[in-house]
């Protein structure tokens, strides 16, 4: 037997270590860290959601002054990582201490009083001077999308991040252009020509009009088709490119929760579901989840902020998602076409009766103090997010864009109908770069350049001078390459 009190001695002087001496026995060294891992709001049959899409605060201009300034203005604003509740208080300890900066926040709100002696509360004045300074939380990053399966292993589009950094006024792409935005730019002016084609062809009622060989497209139908098959016909060229120009990916930040089978947050006992209940840390962590920034999603948070009556909370627009499918899909076509039909609407059963101007419970208090403190957890949100997006955009690399080139000569002949002489001479590096001397051979042949203009090589690109997001992703993704991507994005 031993003797517990010469052990526990041992134990306090250390001549017994307490703890691994060498750190072989840690269990958080058993496993690589997971990183930052939001899933992707996905579909189920008969699904039923009270999404909280995230909200954040975004001035634009130095809210401690009034005025834009270098550090803070229109193209960077001030945007703490802060749940916009405690934001807010921030913001009105600043309009308390300058009263000049309190008077611009009142005249912009077009309101003649404001008490802002205590920041340490919020009421509905509050709410009415800063509400409109919300916008949706949206991670975003540069990326192409490739459509290829021969390439990609995968047989949905999958992006990948582009280093470039953008003018934020013009849009246009600052310095060096990567070589595989030059390609996307090209095959994107291939697939518009064959689309302007397409919709004269359709505006002058000629089947003639139209030279391209799509299987979904009848050409005896072109002169009567509607808007809706015209759409359907252009999302499907646009779809089957091979490769897209370089976009922003947007990733809309919410928070799902399930509701009853009857859309409800509360149970038939009359008790609020435990999702709305269980407010720890790790508890709202789990109810994370990222949506692709849709139309759709836009237009309808858009119309939330814009209503007084439907705008009611400091850091979330509330929705119901719900599926209305009447049968299970059976593949996996019916059910994106399902997930893509779920409806999106005002909550029936809100958090805040508009008809009573009162919240619903006593418990919906707590709940949205839980949302705000994890809206105030992370000041490295930002950072980890460069993780997170690192785990839903494959970096690009020249493997990728030798493969994207090779695959462009194979499917696309320069002979190709829609590679016009105004793309043969707008689109030179990306055309050289895929066909090399074929493409110099039929400049010179056609007469659009001189044996004395030919150049056989390309400019680098000086990626040390374009250092942007996709560069930061590329690093986040090298630190994090061994784990599972959790956004399966589609």
């Amino acid at each position: 037997m031993i003797n517990l009190g010469d052990l526990i001695a041992k134990l306090k002087s250390g001549e017994i270590p307490a703890s691994s001496e060498f750190d072989l026995l840690n269990e958080k060294r058993q496993f690589l860290p997971q990183g930052v891992g939001i899933p992707r709001f996905s579909y189920s049959f008969k699904k039923k959601s009270r999404i909280l899409f995230r909200l954040q605060m975004a001035i634009p201009f130095n809210p401690e002054t009034g005025f834009p300034d270098e550090k803070f203005n229109p193209n960077k604003k001030w945007r703490p990582p802060l749940s916009p509740r405690s934001a807010a208080m921030v913001v009105k300890q600043y309009a308390h201490n300058n009263k000049s900066a309190k008077e611009i926040f009142m005249s912009r709100a077009g309101v003649s009083e404001w008490d802002t002696s205590d920041a340490t509360t919020l009421n509905q004045a509050d709410f009415k001077v800063l509400r409109l300074y919300r916008t949706p939380l949206i991670i975003t990053a540069e990326a192409v999308t490739i459509n290829d399966a021969a390439i990609t292993g995968q047989d949905f589009g999958i992006p990948y991040s582009v280093p470039i950094t953008r003018d934020i006024e013009t849009g246009q792409i600052i310095g060096d252009v990567p070589d595989i935005a030059k390609i996307g730019n090209l095959i994107s002016s291939i697939t518009f020509k064959e689309i302007a084609e397409l919709d004269n062809a359709i505006k002058s009622k000629d089947p003639t009009g139209y030279s391209g060989h799509r299987p979904f497209i009848n050409p005896s139908a072109i002169p009567t088709v509607d808007d809706k098959t015209k759409r359907e016909w252009v999302g499907k060229i646009l779809s089957g490119a091979l490769i897209s120009s370089v976009r922003p990916k947007n990733f809309l930040m919410a928070y799902e929760f399930a509701l009853s089978s009857s859309q409800s947050m509360m149970s038939p006992d009359k008790k609020p579901l435990p999702c709305f209940t269980r407010l720890t840390f790790d508890d709202i962590k789990e109810h994370r989840v990222y949506f692709d920034y849709a139309k759709k999603y836009k237009e309808y948070i858009e119309t939330q902020l814009s209503n007084p009556e439907l705008d009611q909370f400091w850091d979330f627009v509330e929705a119901d998602i719900c599926d209305k499918a009447l049968e299970e899909p059976k593949d996996k076509a019916a059910k994106a076409e399902a997930s893509r039909n779920m409806s999106l609407s005002t909550s029936s059963h809100s958090f805040y009766n508009i008809d009573t101007g009162e919240w619903r419970a006593d418990w919906v208090q707590p709940f949205f103090d839980a949302i705000s403190d994890f809206g105030d957890s992370d000041p490295e949100f930002e950072k980890k997010m460069m993780q997170f997006v690192a785990r839903q955009i494959r970096p690009i690399d020249s493997a990728i864009i030798g493969s994207v080139a090779d695959r462009v000569a194979e499917k696309i002949p320069l002979s190709y109908r829609y590679i016009t002489d105004d793309i043969l001479r707008n689109h030179k590096d990306a055309l050289f770069l895929i066909y090399g001397s074929e493409y110099t051979d039929l400049m010179l042949e056609k007469g659009l350049i001189s044996e004395e203009s030919v150049e056989t090589s390309e400019n680098s690109t000086n990626t040390e001078e374009n250092k942007s997001v996709a560069d930061l992703i590329k690093s986040a993704y090298e630190e994090d390459n061994d784990e599972d991507n959790d956004g399966n994005i589609h």
